[in-house]
């Protein structure tokens, strides 16, 4: 595409997403949110962050921006880009707040060509320990194929300290603790859609009240698929696919409907329906599983979510 045509392709896509924000403010009041450009060529200073002086780091770009603003990432990888084992390279992330990235701002972070060409990656860090932690309200994080994956971290991938968080189509693979993190005494009210947790210590850990969990996938995690907690969660249409445990509800998740467990090696899922599929290995689940998402196999795709 053209830089003319990205241009215009941003236009469109940043347009269509204040139609909601603007609706119902006033000329005088209305603050118009800016929007920050991260991408692999780019290079982090105070003022990065437009198209024709991009930032490096997602960092950068939160840092620069302000609460309600939009940043957009290009594909590529971010974290550590050196793969020396530390976050202290050129361009970056700071490694702020016990993670590679700090979101600490009511922020809207999507990337703009989906979750497999861009990649949060702490394969070799040992320290921060978490890849990304949200600690403020109302962020978004990944919508419907603009998410991110996030790989590697020596804890967990995505952890969420903050409420009303809203977490779409991202991939958390090969995090040691767990893919996705909601923790205890502060989150609620979060949406987590379309996100798959594959190869982690545990798939989503769910802690607080109030939270939504849809189409979501875990996939051979080493321990359980889901583990839910708190009170009042709504967990409808998610699957757990060959995980050391399945789904396990403790204190809380009081609305399941339309689950499907496959191959489980252990129990966990009490009064959830179970649907065995004849997979002997990760790869034919993974399979299966991006069958499914084609609406080639045993279910239909997934709808996108609500606007």
């Amino acid at each position: 595409m053209d830089s003319l045509g990205r241009s215009l392709s941003l236009a469109l896509f940043f347009a269509s997403s204040l139609s909601v924000v603007a609706f119902g403010a006033s000329a005088q009041d209305a603050v118009p949110p800016r929007f920050w450009i991260v991408t692999n060529n780019g290079v982090d200073d105070t003022t990065c962050g437009t198209q024709a002086s991009p930032c490096r780091s997602i960092t950068r770009a939160i840092v620069n921006a302000s609460a309600g603003d939009w940043i957009q990432v290009g594909p590529g990888r971010y974290g550590d880009l050196d793969e020396n084992g530390f976050l202290t390279g050129v361009g970056e992330e700071s490694g702020a707040c016990g993670a590679a990235i700090c979101v600490n701002k009511t922020l809207n972070i999507v990337s703009r060509e989906g979750a497999v060409r861009t990649v949060i990656d702490l394969t070799n860090v040992q320290s921060p320990r978490n890849a990304l932690i949200i600690r403020a309200d109302d962020v978004v994080f990944g919508r419907s194929n603009r998410g991110f994956t996030v790989r590697g971290a020596p804890n967990v991938g995505v952890e969420v300290e903050g409420s009303r968080i809203s977490i779409v189509d991202n991939i958390a693979i090969g995090n040691e603790a767990a893919g996705f993190a909601l923790q205890a005494g502060v989150p609620n009210d979060c949406h987590l859609f379309g996100n798959q947790a594959i190869d982690n210590g545990s798939g989503f850990f769910v802690v607080g009240d109030g939270h939504l969990l849809e189409f979501n996938v875990a996939l051979s995690n080493r321990g359980a698929g889901f583990v839910l907690a708190g009170h009042g969660q709504r967990f409808y249409d998610n699957q757990s696919i060959g995980n050391g445990g399945g789904i396990d509800v403790n204190g809380g998740g009081d609305a399941h409907r339309a689950q499907r467990i496959h191959w489980q090696p252990s129990t966990g899922a009490e009064g959830l329906e179970s649907n065995l599929w004849p997979c002997s290995s990760a790869e034919q689940l993974l399979r299966q599983w991006h069958e499914i998402r084609c609406g080639e196999s045993r279910a239909p795709c997934r709808p996108g979510p609500a606007s």
